[in-house]
């Protein structure tokens, strides 16, 4: 399917790249899961079909592919083709933050500082903002930024220390529930 998809060996063929990805889901294959997901959501080729796409990232999601965890939250927080649930997706934005995922990180600290399917929380936005900035992504440096002056500096210093000693934790070793 990336072969159609990103055009290697002929020009790019959605339909085709679709077709080979539907087959290797459906024999549950994630990441082909999550590769039509995305298809499906950005509609290339096609009109954009959200519900298949959230669908398919719920196959992903649950085999613990956080980026199919991050797009399938931010779906379910937008109500895009899935029912709006704010709670649910911060689940499973958080599922993917803790293995890593950059904009995962990023959007749960949005999420904390806005206090949306999570409590408010501006030390907890503040050190997702510092886990994504050590990753280099620009946008969480100026979230973060903003976030520090609703902090103490024994707060800052506190979320400094465990931002720097955190480590990803791989989907296996957690709790399944959390992306439930």
């Amino acid at each position: 399917g990336e072969m159609r998809e990103k055009g290697w060996g002929a020009a790019p063929n959605y339909a085709e790249a679709q077709r080979w990805y539907q087959k290797a889901a459906d024999s549950g294959d994630a990441a082909a899961a999550e590769s039509l997901a995305e298809l499906l959501e950005e509609g290339y080729g096609q009109e954009p079909d959200l519900k298949r796409a959230a669908e398919r990232y719920r196959q992903a999601a649950d085999k613990g592919l956080p980026e199919a965890q991050y797009r399938l939250g931010l779906l379910t927080e937008q109500g895009r083709g899935v029912s709006h649930d704010d709670a649910a997706a911060a689940k499973l934005v958080t599922a993917a933050a803790n293995q890593g995922y950059a904009d995962a990180q990023e959007h749960l600290g949005l999420l904390y500082m806005r206090g949306k399917g999570v409590p408010m929380d501006n030390k907890q936005a503040y050190f997702w903002f510092t886990l994504a900035t050590k990753q280099g992504l620009k946008s969480a440096e100026h979230q973060r930024a903003d976030v520090i002056k609703k902090l103490t500096p024994d707060d800052v210093v506190q979320q400094e220390t465990v931002a720097w000693k955190w480590r990803a934790k791989p989907e296996a070793k957690r709790n399944p529930a959390i992306i439930q």
